[in-house]
């Protein structure tokens, strides 16, 4: 039975209040120069419960958040090990370029976080899934 946790970043491993503690803590510019690799901002209490909800569930990872669009799979699963994040990282959402879609009031959008999310599901054998994201779309 496969589970997957389509998992955001920005708002869900990393939280404000962690990021402004963050700045003030390596106020000194050559320490913010040794660590400056992506992952280093992720909030260990959200962290902690992306732990125990992969523990508890099996489930593995796909990747919706928009940072997908900066490292490559093979590159986020070297943060991964770097920081020794939970969970196995086995795919991308696709990026849907080029499509919108037209609300009621005739704006125009660019196709939003959940139908890439849901074409991934159209085109993957998956049993059960969560997404979790700070967003609505």
């Amino acid at each position: 039975m496969q589970k997957v946790i389509f998992l955001d970043f920005d708002g869900v491993l990393n939280s404000g209040d962690n990021s402004r503690a963050i700045s003030q803590l390596l106020s000194d510019e050559s320490e913010m120069q040794r660590i400056s690799i992506a992952g280093f901002e992720f909030d260990e209490r959200c962290v902690r419960w992306l732990t125990y909800i992969i523990n508890s569930t099996g489930a593995k990872i796909v990747i919706s958040s928009s940072w997908r669009l900066n490292y490559t799979l093979e590159e986020m699963r070297a943060i991964w090990a770097h920081f020794d994040l939970p969970g196995e990282l086995i795919d991308y959402t696709p990026f849907i370029e080029n499509e919108f879609d037209i609300f009621e009031d005739a704006e125009i959008r660019p196709v939003e976080r959940g139908r890439e999310i849901q074409r991934w599901i159209d085109n993957n054998r998956i049993d059960k899934y969560c997404i979790i994201d700070d967003d609505f779309d």
